[in-house]
């Protein structure tokens, strides 16, 4: 994967971090997983990160939602490598609502770093089919995100 490192797959369905953006996001990341060995590879065009974390020695895909704040593992490493290689990860991200999206819109393309939110929070009550119509910054996102997930747990907290 290192080799592929800062790459824009399918016009922005799919960019794999740079060294930079995989630190910046994956210390992110770690922090509201509270885990200390989270390494981000990088997301897709709705908004999921991928990542794998040092404990799991299955060497695991995970997948954080951030529209949805859901974690979960998807795949193996070797798997997501080839999808890598082939050109097949378009398509393992849903490639083709992202072209629908692009044709609704407009935008031909997503800039590093950028996806396409859900119109509200999916953990708040939005719907996960109604998207923006205009990419954002995936970091500022997430910090937002973060936040109302944390200040949600505190609350539930405080009413238990």
């Amino acid at each position: 994967m290192s080799k592929k490192q800062g790459q824009i797959y399918g016009d922005g369905a799919f960019q794999l971090y740079g060294r930079k953006r995989a630190e910046r996001l994956g210390g992110l990341l770690a922090d509201l997983l509270d885990r200390d060995d989270v390494t981000c590879f990088g997301h897709d065009w709705s908004g999921v990160v991928y990542f794998a974390v040092a404990e799991d020695e299955s060497d695991t895909v995970f997948a954080f939602d951030v529209p949805s704040g859901e974690v979960g593992d998807i795949c193996s490493l070797d798997e997501f490598n080839d999808d890598l290689t082939s050109g097949g990860i378009v398509d393992f991200v849903g490639g083709d609502g992202f072209d629908q999206w692009r044709a609704a819109t407009g935008i031909t393309e997503l800039a590093m770093g950028t996806f396409v939110p859900t119109v509200d929070y999916v953990f708040a009550g939005g719907d996960p089919a109604q998207r923006a119509t205009e990419p954002t910054d995936l970091y500022d996102y997430l910090l937002v995100a973060a936040a109302e997930l944390a200040a949600r747990a505190e609350a539930e907290d405080e009413t238990e």
